[in-house]
């Protein structure tokens, strides 16, 4: 039996007011992505590295060319 909201390793439950919630197998949490915010939490965190290495990338070039 599955536990409610759970499908294919993500948690989608509109009736559970947490954006994150424990998961079912193992430690950790996970998004509810039925939430409005989580959305937006995993945009950010997945922009946050890209736009880490992207900056990085920019500011080596800038110092090898001055």
């Amino acid at each position: 039996m599955r536990a409610a909201g759970y499908r294919g390793g993500l948690y989608n439950n509109s009736e559970d007011p947490r954006i994150w919630a424990p998961k079912l197998g193992g430690y950790g949490w996970t998004l509810n992505f039925a939430h409005g915010r989580a959305r937006w939490i995993m945009a950010a965190l997945l922009l946050l590295p890209v736009l880490a290495l992207v900056s990085s990338l920019l500011i080596a070039r800038c110092a090898t060319h001055p």
